[in-house]
């Protein structure tokens, strides 16, 4: 298998289960992954500096990968992830939008580079 280095994009607040269930099964899968930084229960919200940072370095992943998963559960991509997606468009191998989760894990719709996962 080829081992991939894949960043994903998507909201913390609103699908951090699902940015962690396809996080964990590309990673026992062997690949490399980069994913969102969410923020642990009680701590105090990110500075803008922070988050200046964690976006650049996002960004940075997003450059470094050869796969960038948008995960879009209920297709409607928030602000963040949009912008982070049209980066890519522009200046990635390739990206990809992953609505059904479920089915995405299960193998339905695998990016042909993709082994498919186990959960």
């Amino acid at each position: 298998m080829r081992r991939l280095t894949i960043t994903l994009c998507g909201s913390t607040r609103r699908h951090p289960h699902d940015l962690a269930r396809v996080h964990r099964a590309l990673a026992l899968a062997g690949h490399l992954v980069h994913a969102p930084c969410p923020p642990l229960p009680g701590e105090p919200p990110a500075t803008t500096e922070q988050l200046d940072r964690l976006a650049e370095r996002h960004q940075a992943a997003i450059d470094a990968s050869h796969l960038v998963l948008a995960i879009v559960p209920d297709g409607q991509p928030g602000e963040a992830t949009a912008a982070e997606m049209a980066y890519t468009e522009r200046y990635a191998p390739a990206a990809r939008w992953v609505g059904d989760v479920a089915a995405w894990l299960d193998g339905a719709d695998l990016h042909p580079t993709l082994q498919p996962a186990t959960a």
